[in-house]
């Protein structure tokens, strides 16, 4: 880890404009994709208590300046087997949702409406705190808004890891298969709603299952 980003440093005199400082300086730290998710858990974990504890969830400078410290500026290159630093920034975000609620929902406004976390890890973490009865359905509810935000802008890179998503060989998991439908039916309903989706969202709902019937007729025939 980084020196100086010990999120473990839980000194009674720490400083947490110095923390955040640190935090603000990932952004120029060559090496900050290979911190592991264990690394990005902490220290987002500890971003989140001082921004909870210290009621500055309101101050939306702060929250920005610091949510962008995890963000991508051109510096990473996808491939199946590797995850940007925003991608665990966005894991470990929801990872801590129910326990710092207030600081949790002012970055999930901003992160969850970004196109910068890949769309398996932002559908495989939605998903997951979807079906869990443990999380406050208020967060749900802005889950699904950002979520159908996403999808009515550059949904088209969501349809291959939705129809991933609906494995109905894989009967161990049926439930959250069904409540995963259940998040896109929301997703759908709320995009009905608002004029800037004009339809984008039933497209990409139609073409990812148009794909996932045609995949089911290849076993067929």
């Amino acid at each position: 880890m980084k020196p100086g980003l010990d999120a473990k440093n839980e000194s009674q005199n720490e400083n947490y404009e110095e923390f955040f400082e640190k935090v603000f300086s990932l952004e120029n730290d060559p090496n900050r994709h290979n911190y592991t998710q264990t690394e990005i858990d902490e220290i987002f974990e500890k971003v989140l208590r001082i921004v909870e504890e210290k009621n500055l969830y309101d101050d939306f400078s702060l929250v920005c300046q610091l949510e962008h410290s995890f963000q991508l500026f051109g510096d990473f290159k996808y491939n199946q087997n590797t995850e940007s630093i925003t991608d665990k920034a966005y894991r470990a975000l929801l990872k801590f949702a129910n326990k710092y609620p207030n600081a949790a929902h002012q970055f999930e406004n901003l992160f969850g409406q970004n196109h910068t976390v890949q769309p398996r890890v932002l559908l495989d973490a939605i998903s997951e705190i979807y079906w869990n009865p443990d999380y406050d359905s208020n967060f749900k509810g802005s889950l699904v808004y950002s979520l159908q935000y996403i999808l009515s802008f550059g949904g088209e890179n969501y349809i291959e890891d939705i129809v991933k998503k609906l494995d109905f060989n894989d009967r161990e998991n049926y439930i959250k298969i069904a409540s995963f439908l259940e998040l896109i039916k929301q997703v759908s309903n709320l995009g009905a709603d608002q004029d800037y989706s004009e339809g984008r969202i039933l497209d990409v709902i139609s073409s990812a299952l148009e794909s996932k019937l045609d995949e089911k007729k290849e076993v067929i025939y």
